[in-house]
């Protein structure tokens, strides 16, 4: 599954790279955190009522518990502020939580989480072996989430990801700076269907 995360610096607004993003065929949506963030996800939410688009705010818990969109994506991976947005937001809220090892991930084991996201470089070869290095801890560690692979890495490089282990694949600057973004984003979703 391709989740994409907006790019606060693009030359198109938040708002427009999400829209871009979705009709392209994507249909998990990061809202990343900046000056417009409250605007731009009070827009998304009216722009995408009735459709099934999964949407999920950066770090923002108040917002995600008042706009009632799908889940919250920490930066943050300290248990404490995990545990503490799971009690704000309740069951039914999506959280992930971007981690830096396999370590800060089994310190998540007591809180349910739904997902962590791991950062890989864009290389693609430097990608892959970052990411079964970090899997492999994960097995190592028993650590049950679901992993996704996040970075600026191409399509080809994505469904590499996928077929590594990666439960979905996060990608912001590639689709959000390209010069047609909804077919950047359909490049990636025929490349994990490939895979």
């Amino acid at each position: 599954m391709l989740q994409f995360i907006t790019y606060p610096k693009g030359d198109l607004s938040p708002v427009d790279q999400a829209e871009k993003a979705v009709e392209g065929g994507c249909a998990w949506i990061e809202l990343a955190s900046g000056e417009t963030m409250e605007a731009d996800a009070r827009a998304l939410v009216e722009r995408f009522k009735g459709q099934d688009i999964f949407l999920i705010l950066q770090d923002n818990v108040r917002l995600v518990d008042e706009l009632r969109v799908h889940g919250v994506a920490l930066s943050s991976a300290d248990p404490k502020h995990v545990a503490e947005t799971r009690e704000a937001l309740g069951a039914h809220a999506v959280i992930g939580v971007r981690v830096t090892s396999a370590e800060e991930a089994a310190a998540l084991r007591a809180i349910d989480v739904d997902y962590i996201i791991y950062g890989v470089p864009a290389d693609e070869e430097a990608a892959l072996n970052a990411w079964k290095k970090f899997r492999l801890a994960l097995d190592e560690a028993a650590v049950p989430f679901h992993a996704v692979a996040s970075g600026d890495f191409s399509p080809s490089a994505a469904a590499a990801l996928r077929a590594a282990g990666a439960a979905g694949v996060a990608v912001s600057v590639p689709i959000a700076t390209a010069q047609d973004p909804a077919n950047e984003t359909r490049l990636y979703i025929e490349a994990l269907k490939r895979e």
